[in-house]
């Protein structure tokens, strides 16, 4: 699993998938959008996919994997509006 070390408000530590901490950031600031992206790790099924693939394809080169991943690790907007 990627994670990334947050802080919450109350300056205790949090944990969030990578994915999840860009596009939960980028939910607050609707100036940002996300249009591709990669990971080091195959994203994983439960938490990740499901927010990346509301808007961006999640394909390309496949890697093997635990059964809780998805094969994949790049996502990318295919089509703008």
């Amino acid at each position: 699993m990627t994670t990334v070390r947050l802080l919450t408000p109350k300056g205790k530590q949090a944990y969030e998938h990578a994915e999840e901490a860009v596009f939960n950031r980028v939910k607050k600031n609707p100036d940002y959008e996300v249009i591709y992206g990669g990971t080091s790790r195959n994203v994983c099924k439960g938490v990740c996919a499901p927010l990346v693939q509301k808007t961006l394809n999640l394909d390309g080169k496949t890697f093997p994997g635990r059964g809780d991943k998805t094969r994949f690790r790049m996502f990318w907007l295919a089509t703008r509006y």
